[in-house]
């Protein structure tokens, strides 16, 4: 790590010698730790994004990629759990290990997409935490657009969801990271579902989980079948499914699967953007169920030896 973030300020130092002290990195990381606790990843505040432009405008966006990217491993150098806004389980704490050694293996000259790098800076900066086959955001709100959204029966079954959850506030917002797909497997899903489990109880304050994506669409079960477990694993254990909105022919459904792609082309699929919420209770029962029944398993294998 050490070496990394030497080697990135020695070349930022070579190509512009006063970059840093024009603009140090240590200000950009008082901001960062100082924003509020519910702000969505993709927040950034002016006092960042005008810095950045400068450097792009004074400078060039070769030595902006090379200035974000040692903002990152600055940020990993100084991470330290105790000041994150959330508790964290062992288990979340090995999370962040395996995301920090992947960050500092990207080479500072590697373009990104700009989604990831700011999953990233999250992450560097403790905003969201890691989870195996997820990203979570620890403070997000359930939209309440959802109301109206799907129709009569969908604002019914929102008044039901409400009636399981304390609030409309302070659940874990769920978000993939395609440059940490490695545990996205029916197996992997369930794990980090797990992990999520154990976060609840070291954080009394979250009422649950929360998403959005096309692949919770339950149209997927046939287009995709494949890909169905990822959201008949909460709707089948007490969580909800609500139609957000119809995505069009730049969905990310359509870019990732040539199948789905020519559906959509013939008429037979249209993407569609749906939201799921596992109330917490609903959560912890099923954790508790699936541990109970892995130690049964575990207690016959070893009465057969």
């Amino acid at each position: 790590m050490q070496s990394q973030l030497k080697a990135c300020l020695e070349k930022i130092q070579q190509k512009t010698p006063d970059i840093l002290i024009t603009y140090p990195l240590e200000s950009t990381r008082q901001i960062l730790q100082q924003l509020p606790h519910e702000a969505p990843y993709t927040y950034l505040p002016g006092s960042v994004t005008n810095l950045w432009k400068k450097i792009h405008d004074n400078f060039s966006v070769n030595t902006l990629s090379l200035y974000q990217h040692t903002l990152l491993l600055y940020l990993i150098q100084r991470f330290n759990t105790q000041s994150l806004k959330f508790k964290v389980s062992p288990a979340i704490i090995k999370k962040f290990t395996y995301s920090f050694h992947r960050i500092i293996n990207i080479s500072s000259d590697q373009k990104r997409i700009y989604d990831c790098y700011l999953k990233d800076l999250a992450l560097c900066s403790g905003r969201i935490f890691p989870a195996g086959a997820r990203l979570v955001e620890p403070y997000s709100s359930i939209q309440r657009a959802l109301v109206i959204s799907g129709g009569f029966s969908q604002a019914l079954k929102f008044i039901n969801m409400q009636a399981h959850t304390r609030s409309l506030k302070n659940f874990f917002r769920l978000h993939t990271h395609l440059e940490e797909l490695e545990e996205f497997t029916p197996e992997g899903w369930q794990n980090t579902c797990l992990l999520l489990a154990d976060m609840l109880i070291l954080n009394p304050q979250i009422n649950g989980l929360i998403g959005g994506s096309w692949f919770y669409d339950p149209a997927i079960s046939k287009i995709s079948p494949h890909l169905e477990y990822v959201q008949q694993l909460i709707i089948k254990n007490g969580g909800f499914s609500f139609y957000a909105e119809t995505e069009g022919e730049n969905s990310d459904s359509l870019i990732k699967s040539n199948k789905r792609r020519q559906a959509f082309n013939n008429g037979q699929y249209t993407p569609k953007c749906y939201v799921i919420i596992w109330p917490r209770q609903a959560l912890l029962k099923w954790a508790k169920k699936l541990q109970n029944t892995q130690k049964t398993l575990t207690n016959q294998l070893v009465t057969l030896d």
